[in-house]
């Protein structure tokens, strides 16, 4: 049962989401904004650059997720 949750309702509904916030970083890449390391002002960047990387560590994470054996019986 977890196994069949992970596999048909999890991971496509995150999949629609990175696809979602893939578009989002597209229609935003020429978008400036401030960028902050340690609370300062950083070298700007653009929110589609970093919604792309939010995405990108999301992908990650689905992997590893998708990958997690499930042992039960």
């Amino acid at each position: 049962m977890c196994r069949d949750a992970r596999d048909t309702v999890l991971l496509p509904r995150l999949e629609g989401l990175a696809g979602a916030l893939r578009a989002m970083a597209h229609a935003h890449a020429d978008d400036a904004m401030m960028s902050r390391t340690h609370g300062q002002p950083a070298t700007p960047t653009t929110l589609g650059k970093e919604v792309a990387v939010f995405v990108h560590r999301l992908r990650l994470a689905m992997d590893t997720f998708a990958h997690v054996p499930v042992r039960a019986r």
